[in-house]
């Protein structure tokens, strides 16, 4: 009874405790309550915002409202909007886009006029919209490519009452695809549609968006009502009629029927899923082609920098580090990587790429314990890596000489001196001090090694120093602290190039020349740096990263040497493994012992072996002709391998679906024959072909048979062209 007491007692205390104070925060909405915001009154409904901590007021808009001024003069917290946002943000408004709930505009211009049977017809005609609606990409855009601007009609505020449609108190009003359409079909009144779809205008809508204020100074509540949305956009949307019920219930100012709510989420659950990676997305690409159709309209001057308005928090992007190894100045190698991390995001556009630049001694801590996700190292600690973590390699690096069209998937190591120096061979550096990059250097100490090795100088017979960047043993040279130093091929041009050092004050110890290979050398060449994805990487998105690495060209980046390499598919490092035995460098280092001291040190596993080879020849004759069955096992992955390697090769040029050229391969073959034609005066024509009423194929009978069209078509037409075409 008396710990009863007690348990009674301390719920009693806990009770006067205070509770956790929910932060207020508001979304001030950009049309009245339906469907079309369902994500936030679950979010709201199903305590996903309280659990993050957020008491949330969700605001209906009324006419007298402007979303964009309430949100960035703190009046709300939050608001939705339309495409028009980037126009704010052109004009200096701090807006920021979070999220775009539909990838696809709903909003169509409707009539019931049935004088009008074009969009010329609205021309001295009257369009019923609100005030962020007056230059709505999509809509406007659909008007002005045909000829009907701004000034061609007249706007009038929205009255939110169908009614005045029906009854022509106006001739146009901007409504939604899942809205509008339903109440007119079942009062069964014609009207005409105009979708800009139909037009190709096809932006975001409904976008989710805050003040820069908020990003700067309360990221994490930011973060917390996005989370709780979107979280609650997908309850809604895997719920439609559960989701309708309680918009029924709680939001339902405009007094529509439940089955009206549940059409309606249908209909915006297809705008909201696609083509989109994840919900929500909203990406600087896409956003940039509705900054082009402003630009084309006039409406703005500039295409904007929209990094800071388009996701800066990177809702929408998956995360990735990209570790380098930084073997020479740290400056220089963020420059040559910078480039490749610019070009990686451009074109991969729902992924971030981090560039984490690594020691020679961080490498493996940061591999072991996935730090980061992909690795560019060179071929040793690859083979390093490899033989410890399983990390596969996906692309090569392909260096580029200074001014020159050729580039290179081989490099080597650079012997040199002063060129007043009395070294003129690998021979005399004995009793010489040695200025190298470190004992994992690649090309900056271990070919050289291998060198020094055929001319039986050894490490004992000279004097070795490390500097840990290749630039500080150049300059140890030069400068006279040390004899001879070696670096990887390219360094010496490129300090040249920079006006670093002047090239001719050096001499090349044991010069060497291959055919096609123009950087200065002193051995034999080995495969290039590898790019590498670590094991926890799924494979398409490694495939995705090879796909866009082989894409990657000269022309593409700014002409500067360090910012010169292309990529190509891996080649073999077999070389590098041979190097690497010969040397005993880890993994293959291993100790030497005499017979007796191995005899002595190892003579239970030599017992072991010796029954085991009397056990092994019993059935040696089988295994023979299982041999023979593997070999042939092995002929045929062999022969699929390098199928799936030239399929690979194909990834970049060739359209799935359709399996004919795809955009990126027409636009790189239009841009050579183009300048071919304009160098040789010669004709040069286009021929562009659509599919007319393709949209009906799909909406009538699903995307499968659409795809099947599209490949009829296009198997078709590939039949009548030629082989120059």
């Amino acid at each position: 009874m008396y710990f009863f007491k007690v348990f009674i007692l301390l719920i009693f205390l806990s009770s006067l405790l205070p509770s956790q104070e929910l932060k207020k925060v508001s979304i001030q909405l950009q049309w009245l309550h339906q469907f079309q915001f369902a994500g936030y009154y679950i979010a709201k409904e199903k305590g996903f915002y309280k659990e993050l901590g957020l008491d949330v007021e969700i605001r209906e808009y009324n006419k007298n409202i402007d979303v964009v001024e309430e949100v960035i003069k703190n009046k709300s917290t939050f608001g939705t909007g339309r495409s028009s946002l980037l126009l704010d943000f052109y004009q200096k408004k701090p807006v920021v886009a979070l999220a775009s709930i539909f990838q696809s505009s709903p909003t169509i211009l409707m009539t019931t006029n049935p004088t009008i049977k074009n969009l010329q017809d609205f021309k001295d005609k009257t369009i019923m919209m609100t005030k962020d609606q007056v230059h709505a990409a999509t809509v406007i855009s659909m008007l002005m490519s045909k000829g009907i601007y701004t000034d061609h009609y007249k706007r009038i505020d929205h009255s939110f009452k169908l009614e005045d449609l029906i009854d022509l108190k106006t001739d146009g009003m901007l409504c939604y695809t899942s809205n509008e359409p339903y109440t007119l079909d079942y009062k069964k009144i014609p009207y005409k549609i105009f979708n800009p779809k139909d037009y190709g205008f096809d932006f975001y809508d409904d976008i989710l968006f805050t003040s820069q204020d908020m990003i700067d100074n309360d990221p994490q509540t930011v973060r917390a009502f996005y989370e709780a949305s979107m979280k609650g956009w997908i309850w809604a949307f895997e719920n439609i009629e559960d989701a309708s019920r309680i918009i029924f219930k709680n939001y339902n100012t405009q007094l529509k029927s439940l089955k009206h709510l549940i059409y309606e989420g249908k209909e915006l659950y297809k705008l909201a899923y696609q083509n989109a990676p994840n919900f929500g997305n909203i990406n600087l690409k896409k956003m940039s082609k509705i900054a082009q159709t402003y630009n084309i309209l006039g409406l703005i001057e500039t295409i904007p920098d929209m990094t800071s308005f388009v996701d800066p928090l990177s809702f929408h992007k998956k995360k990735f580090r990209l570790g380098v190894l930084t073997n020479i100045n740290e400056t220089v190698s963020l420059k040559k990587w910078d480039h490749l991390i610019s070009y990686l995001e451009s074109e991969l556009y729902f992924y971030d790429f981090d560039l984490v630049p690594l020691s020679f001694e961080m490498i493996e801590p940061y591999v072991k314990e996935k730090k980061i996700d992909f690795l560019i190292t060179n071929p040793s600690l690859y083979i390093l890596m490899k033989q410890k973590f399983s990390i596969n390699r996906i692309a090569t690096l392909k260096n580029r000489f200074p001014q020159s069209d050729q580039s290179y998937s081989k490099y080597g190591s650079v012997v040199f001196t002063k060129k007043n120096s009395k070294i003129d061979s690998i021979s005399q550096i004995s009793g010489k001090k040695v200025a190298a990059v470190n004992k994992k250097s690649f090309g900056g100490w271990i070919i050289a090694l291998d060198l020094f090795n055929e001319f039986n100088i050894k490490p004992s017979d000279f004097i070795e120093q490390f500097f840990m960047n290749h630039e500080n043993v150049v300059m140890s040279v030069l400068e006279n602290n040390n004899d001879v130093g070696i670096v990887r091929t390219d360094v010496l041009e490129r300090m040249d190039k920079e006006g670093i050092i002047d090239i001719n004050e050096l001499k090349i110890i044991n010069s060497q020349k291959y055919d096609g290979f123009d950087f200065l050398v002193s051995s034999k060449l080995y495969p290039e740096w590898p790019f590498l994805s670590l094991s926890h990487i799924a494979d398409d998105i490694s495939s995705e990263v090879l796909s866009t690495l082989l894409q990657m060209k000269y022309d593409r980046l700014h002409p500067l040497y360090y910012s010169s390499i292309e990529w190509t598919i891996p080649i073999d490092y077999s070389p590098v493994i041979d190097i690497m035995k010969q040397l005993k460098i880890e993994p293959f280092e291993y100790e030497t012992l005499t017979l007796s001291e191995f005899i002595e040190k190892y003579k239970i596993e030599l017992n072991f072996l010796v029954i085991l080879f009397i056990i092994v020849t019993s059935w040696f004759i089988n295994e023979v002709r299982l041999n023979k069955k593997l070999n042939s096992e092995v002929k045929k992955r062999t022969n699929e391998l390098e199928l799936a390697n030239k399929k690979l090769q194909n990834i970049a040029h060739i359209d799935v679906l359709t399996n004919i050229y795809n955009r990126r391969y027409f636009m790189q073959l239009a841009q050579k024959y183009f300048h071919l034609a304009k160098r040789n005066n010669t004709p040069f024509q286009f021929l562009m072909i659509d599919i007319d009423y393709f949209k009906h194929i799909n909406d009538n009978y699903g995307h499968q048979v659409g795809d099947k069209v599209l490949k009829i078509f296009a198997s078709n037409l590939a039949t009548l062209v030629r082989k120059t075409d």
